[in-house]
């Protein structure tokens, strides 16, 4: 079984698992750190910025270290002291100067805990049922439906709908098998190919092919 940490293991690694993921602390230069590995095609993956600021994801500091499957967080940060194992730790005394209070040192059993809690984390996120495409068709049908009716007797319905939207999926584009004809223009309605963009069906040929234009 290939180690997913043994790019960064240096050789005070400790490794466990938590409910499946494949889990690893070990000390840096200054302080000890705890990864995870992810599971293939998780959601966290498809996050457009750096794990660091995903608003679903809380663990001590930030998520500060990203590479394929493996993620991690360190416990160096403002109020953190350095351990006394660790390589490049300063103990001379000056965090208690800045701070005016002794700094917190992580032990290895609080930093497992919080990587255990990421790791809780990950596995929720992961196991979570994602709705289908038909799914969040309906539900946007439903607040259309539902704005219709309300809209003009409630004070709240403009804002509700907002707050709906906003935690909905983006509503998929019809796929061409659900456009219907269009006598006037002599072909199906525009639709979105995810790889060609915006197309019109032009005709079905003797075969059944569909034939289109970009």
């Amino acid at each position: 079984m290939t180690n997913p940490f043994a790019c960064i293991a240096n050789g005070t690694d400790r490794h466990f698992t938590h409910r499946g993921i494949n889990c690893m602390t070990q000390l840096g230069p200054f302080s000890i750190n705890g990864y995870i590995e992810l599971p293939e095609n998780h959601p966290w993956l498809d996050y457009p910025d750096t794990l660091e600021v995903h608003p679903d994801i809380e663990v001590h500091g930030g998520i500060t270290y990203e590479a394929d499957l493996v993620i991690g967080f360190d416990t160096s940060h403002f109020g953190d002291g350095h351990h006394p194992g660790a390589e490049r730790a300063c103990l001379t005394g000056d965090s208690l100067n800045i701070l005016g209070h002794a700094p917190h040192i992580w032990t290895w059993e609080e930093v497992e805990a919080e990587t255990r809690k990421l790791a809780d984390q990950a596995k929720d996120t992961h196991t979570m049922t994602q709705p289908t495409r038909q799914e969040i068709i309906t539900a946007y049908e439903a607040l259309e439906t539902l704005t219709d009716t309300c809209i003009h007797s409630s004070e709240q319905a403009e804002e509700l709908q907002e707050l709906v939207l906003r935690a909905l999926p983006p509503k998929p584009q019809p796929t061409m098998a659900e456009e219907e004809w269009d006598d006037d223009k002599h072909y199906l309605a525009e639709a979105e190919h995810v790889s060609w963009g915006k197309m019109v069906m032009i005709y079905h040929d003797r075969f059944g092919s569909i034939r289109c234009a970009v």
